[in-house]
């Protein structure tokens, strides 16, 4: 077995060693995920809500280039364990604000993590995104649900130039699904990284689209 080495550094000893751990920076101020100003706790503002917007987002950690090589090699070089061990790593006082957002909302929120199209999770083996949720459902204790299916094999976001082309990529990429007959009235969306925050938009305009009432988005890193 080989030993494991720094996902920034390359160092051997661990996943993230001590001085790459020290760049990770908390998300300093939340904002809004359609104007991205500044806005309490990231709720959307009223001026810039529509029939099925996203009603807000946070996210744990800023995108810099040592939460870029985490996301990384977690997915493309399927080391599942990289984000995992990282996420148990992070001090329990960075979840505060997310663990009081939840505890404020009623009735209580399902998370739901951002599906992979069947084709790409065969490939990668794991959804990053359920990483993320598991390690906040451990902190929460709050239900997972899986209302929504990838039906379209788009392109990867991070490889789309533009807002605009972001959009059109990931438009009409969900299928609604509802197995049991209940349909919580508020979710809570997880993935691993945002920026213009596209997909998450589009997933929330198929959630409320089919009766869900709230959606807010709850991400490992944010480009600010």
């Amino acid at each position: 077995m080989f030993p494991t080495s720094c996902a920034g550094c390359g160092a051997l000893g661990g996943e993230l060693c001590s001085n790459c751990f020290l760049q990770l920076k908390q998300i300093p101020r939340f904002t809004c995920p359609y104007c991205f100003n500044f806005s309490p706790g990231g709720l959307t503002h009223t001026h810039c809500k529509t029939p099925f917007c996203l009603d807000g987002a946070q996210s744990l950690i800023q995108y810099n280039k040592i939460a870029k090589k985490i996301i990384q090699r977690t997915k493309y070089s399927l080391a599942y364990q990289t984000l995992s061990v990282v996420l148990s790593q992070i001090p329990p006082t960075w979840y505060r604000s997310i663990i009081d957002f939840t505890l404020r909302l009623n009735p209580q929120p399902h998370l739901l993590a951002i599906p992979l199209h069947p084709k790409r999770l065969a490939k990668r083996g794991f959804n990053q995104a359920d990483i993320v949720a598991n390690h906040l459902a451990h902190l929460t204790k709050l239900k997972a649900t899986h209302l929504l299916v990838r039906d379209k094999n788009t392109s990867p976001q991070a490889l789309v130039p533009s807002k605009q082309a972001r959009r059109e990529n990931i438009q009409n990429a969900f299928l609604f699904i509802n197995t049991n007959g209940t349909i919580p009235q508020t979710i809570i969306l997880i993935d691993d990284v945002y920026t213009s925050g596209a997909t998450a938009k589009e997933a929330a305009r198929v959630l409320k689209m089919n009766g869900v009432q709230q959606v807010f988005l709850y991400t490992f890193s944010h480009g600010l």
